[in-house]
């Protein structure tokens, strides 16, 4: 007898010590994200939006991503992976009821042009690539309460560079000749970081299926600051300064995201 309870005291201890979740120490993680900004729309006025071809007045709404990531344990309660994320959003590209534009002539002077105009706002997409850890306090990775910490790395986007536009009367130049010459090219892709912290709660549903959801903040850096200071002047009529810096606002007041998605474990 015991013999008998030795021997299952052993197995117990053995079992307990296994890694993994039920001794699956590699899982993918798909998930959606989604955020309504609310500081953005505290601090910026209302922009317009492409309705079926016409302009209508509307708040920069939700930012949607959708992530993948890899991950393998590092023991019971640690890991860590690799993620892809996919991030939309929408900038608002003017001020006001007009846009305007700082051309540089070649014998250096300045030549300002503004238009009584609308532009839509405009999409943004971003790639992020992650490398992140994940903890559990109480029970293996990846189940139960975990917190996330990730470092990544983003490339940026501007998916519509001729945004609609609808130009008032008595205006210099039509809606066509300003939307093809609205996105200052050299500002069409550009390079950002981010740093997050996630809290979430992992159910599961088999032994390899779990579902999970939580909370996200993002810490949004954008790099090339002193590159795009010298971008001001532009013929086009949304500037590489202006750009980068709309962009940057827009990247730091999306900071809290709330997801849910599914964990496949094997």
């Amino acid at each position: 007898m015991k013999l008998l309870f030795g021997a299952l005291l052993i197995c117990l201890g053995s079992n307990a010590q296994e890694s993994g979740y039920f001794g699956k120490n590699t899982f993918l993680e798909i998930d959606g994200f989604g955020q309504l900004p609310v500081f953005t729309n505290i601090f910026h006025t209302k922009g317009y939006a492409n309705a079926s071809g016409k302009l209508k007045e509307s708040y920069n709404l939700l930012d949607y991503s959708f992530r993948a990531s890899l991950s393998t344990t590092i023991d019971e309660y640690t890991s860590s992976g690799l993620e892809f994320g996919l991030k939309n959003y929408f900038i608002n590209p003017q001020k006001g009821d007009e846009v305007n534009r700082q051309v540089l002539q070649e014998n250096g002077t300045v030549v300002s042009e503004s238009v009584n105009a609308k532009a839509a706002m405009i999409p943004v997409q971003e790639i992020q690539l992650m490398t992140k850890m994940l903890f559990s306090s109480s029970s293996r990775v990846p189940s139960g309460l975990s917190h996330e910490v990730g470092v990544g790395y983003c490339m940026i986007r501007i998916m519509d560079q001729h945004p609609l536009i609808e130009v008032g009367q008595g205006a210099a130049y039509d809606a066509a000749a300003i939307s093809d010459n609205f996105v200052d090219q050299r500002m069409a892709e550009m390079k950002g970081l981010v740093f997050s912290y996630g809290i979430r709660m992992n159910y599961p549903l088999t032994r390899s299926l779990l579902f999970h959801y939580g909370f996200k903040y993002q810490y949004n850096m954008m790099l090339g600051k002193k590159k795009y200071k010298d971008y001001e002047y532009s013929d086009a009529w949304f500037s590489g300064r202006e750009i980068w810096s709309t962009v940057n606002q827009r990247r730091q007041l999306g900071i809290m995201s709330f997801g849910m998605g599914l964990t496949l474990c094997f």
